[in-house]
Parts: C-alpha cells; structure tokens; sequence
C-alpha cells in the first residue's frame, strides 16, 4: 500500500506501507507511521503559507474514520472535508494514483522484488511535477459540473 498527499502543486513525501514491521492497517499503525510523521508535519508547514483553511480529504477507510485517528487529528488541529460515502470519487489524488500506476506500468525493465518497486515507486512520485498536480486541480470545476449533470452518476472523471 502506498500512502501519498498533495495540496495543490504541492506533495508531502509518500508512504510505502511496510507490512513486515507496521503490520495491517489500524487506526493506531496509522496515525504512527502516516498521520504524525507525514501529514501533521505538512499540515502544519504549508498551513503557514496560505490565507485559506485547509481540509484534510481522506477516503472512507476505517483507519481513517476511527475514533483514535479522529482524536489525534483534532489534537493538531487538522479538520477532515466530510465526505458521502456513495459519492462520486472527485479526489484528484486518484489521478495522481492513475499517472503513478501508468509510470510503473511503462518502466523496462520491470522493478524486481518489492525493494525495487518500493524505489520505483518513490522515483515516479518524485517525478510527478507541479504542472500535472494543478492541471488534476484545475479540473475540479469540470468534474463537478459533470457530476451535476448526471444528478451524481456516473461520469467520465
């Protein structure tokens, strides 16, 4: 599992799940080795550069909704966008994942074991640039206006 967030043009570093040492994903593995070391830290660095609240958008993911991750959000100051569970997905971080997934996807040779993939994946990430990151931002008008005009079904994005 990879764990990655942008704001923006702007990305924090990505996580690469590290099941052999962190575990499964629970509320607690999460806030230690995502919320706290990677999100609070750029949270509050990019929270002093812009006039406009933030919002935290995460998925539906139980260690996201779990009362410990809510607590320890709360504790920083970090507010999470509410958001339907039978949404349309509009996040532009799941463009972010389909560019990453097309990248891996075109490298030759293929990355070997999951050491290789775990540097190919941190390449790629780093390699996503500023001007891909708003051009998934930028989009959000059209994506929403899609959405209603399908009266919230299904929609190209």
């Amino acid at each position: 599992m990879v764990w990655g967030g942008i704001l923006g043009e702007k990305k924090c570093e990505a996580v690469l799940w590290d099941r052999d040492n962190w575990g499964t994903i629970t509320s607690k593995r999460y806030v230690d080795n995502v919320l706290v070391p990677v999100i609070q830290p750029f949270w509050e660095r990019e929270s002093e550069h812009t006039a406009h609240p933030l919002w935290l958008m995460e998925d539906g993911a139980s260690a996201h909704r779990a009362h410990h991750t809510r607590r320890i959000r709360e504790q920083f100051g970090i507010p999470k966008l509410n958001w339907p569970p039978a949404s349309p997905d509009l996040n532009p971080i799941e463009n972010v994942w389909f560019l990453l997934k097309d990248r891996l996807n075109k490298r030759h040779p293929r990355p070997q074991g999951l050491e290789g993939m775990g540097e190919a994946i941190k390449e790629e990430w780093d390699g996503i640039s500023e001007v891909h990151l708003l051009t998934f931002i930028d989009s959000m008008p059209e994506r929403i206006q899609a959405v209603i005009t399908a009266s919230g079904g299904h929609t190209r994005w």
